[in-house]
């Protein structure tokens, strides 16, 4: 049976993950090789450049795969986010996931995960549109020479501005969402984002069933999107810390709270350590941070912090159907900002993090500030 190894991020690479899926159309291992070119080129390249190119084909030719189950697997790899870490607006991938949802092959479990994913896409935006102002005052920043860490240089952000949506655009893209999130709640509750492992043939998987079964479900995670809104009050939760303490997130209540979520090998994620720790020194008693790290297990998690070691605690996820697993996290770094009513103030700031970041958090420690004054004053 035909096979193919590539792991280069190349164009020669990449084109012939492309060939091989011209020549193996409509197969298992034809799939395989556009999930390859997704999983390669991550959220890295403008539109002109080689890598984003064969991605754009890649997203071009995977409705066409609408029936497998494994799909949505694939499906779960497309950004998280509506633009990749060096800044264009991927509409592509809105496209691509309509497109999927127009399929009539497309099996149920897939609508479903497209929808989800469709969502993701969405809201991702929410942190940007609102903060669109302070972006443009990085940028300008940036060019006056600031040297403060940024994920996105000035080119990428000049980029990346005019391709946000207009305030109107993102306001139907919103309704849009809302709708999605409706029609997911009523899914089959057997749904769910499949598990995989390698399989026999290089760079192909297979579904593994008893991992996908500790996953919490689609409708599950479309419900948990309803309510990790911004605005919305955050369910408590806890983990076990590397110290092997106990966090919880109501033990916090009163103080601003950001919560992060990476992994060890993340390049995007360490450009935000400098900025927390910021953070952490300026508003020692009026913020908390916690870590959530998604390692393969706890011993590579605690030799990344032992390497670099943060002043706030860290918690390793790394069993199934842990923290990100219930949250649906996929995209790196993940921030929640928490205020000190235990209410979500802003999410999935990840890219220019650093800056929206800063504000907002500077912000409700501010507001915390001026009621306690008013508060002070009235008795």
């Amino acid at each position: 049976m035909a096979s193919f190894a590539v792991d280069g991020l190349s164009p020669k690479h990449l084109d012939a993950l492309l060939r091989f899926e011209k020549d193996h159309p409509s197969t298992h291992l034809g799939l395989m090789a556009l999930r390859k070119i997704i999983l390669l080129s991550g959220r890295c390249g403008f539109p002109s450049s080689d890598v984003a190119k064969a991605k754009s084909e890649a997203l071009r030719r995977l409705p066409a795969y609408a029936s497998p189950p494994i799909l949505a697997e694939v499906i779960s790899h497309l950004a998280d986010s509506g633009f990749v870490m060096t800044g264009y607006v991927d509409r592509e991938v809105s496209n691509c996931l309509r497109a999927i949802m127009r399929s009539p092959a497309a099996k149920p479990n897939v609508l479903a995960a497209a929808k989800l994913k469709l969502c993701d896409w969405i809201l991702s935006f929410d942190t940007f549109v609102q903060h669109r102002e302070k972006i443009k005052q990085r940028l300008e920043e940036l060019k006056n020479g600031s040297d403060a860490e940024s994920i996105m240089s000035v080119k990428e952000i000049e980029f990346f501005l005019p391709a946000l949506p207009t305030d109107t655009e993102y306001q139907a893209w919103k309704s849009e969402a809302n709708l999605l999130l409706a029609a997911l709640s009523l899914e089959d509750p057997s749904f769910r984002i499949p598990v995989v492992r390698a399989a026999r043939f290089p760079n192909s998987v297979r579904i593994d069933l008893d991992a996908t079964a500790k996953l919490p479900t689609i409708a599950g995670l479309g419900r948990k999107r309803v309510r990790h809104r911004v605005g919305s009050l955050l369910e408590d939760f806890g983990g076990k810390l590397l110290d092997r303490t106990f966090w919880k997130l109501s033990e916090q209540r009163g103080k601003v709270v950001v919560l992060l979520f990476s992994f060890t090998s993340c390049a995007p994620c360490k450009y935000m350590d400098p900025c927390l720790q910021k953070l952490a020194q300026q508003y020692h008693e009026e913020l908390r941070i916690l870590t959530i790290i998604q390692d393969k297990d706890l011993e590579t998690s605690r030799a990344a912090v032992d390497n670099a070691p943060l002043s706030w605690p860290v918690v390793c996820d790394s069993e199934p159907g842990g923290l990100m697993d219930q949250w649906g996290i996929k995209s790196f770094p993940a921030v929640f900002i928490i205020d000190v009513d235990g209410r979500i103030a802003s999410l999935n700031a990840n890219a220019n993090a650093n800056a929206l970041v800063e504000e907002v958090v500077s912000d409700l420690v501010e507001k915390k500030s001026q009621n306690q004054t008013v508060n002070g004053s009235r008795q």
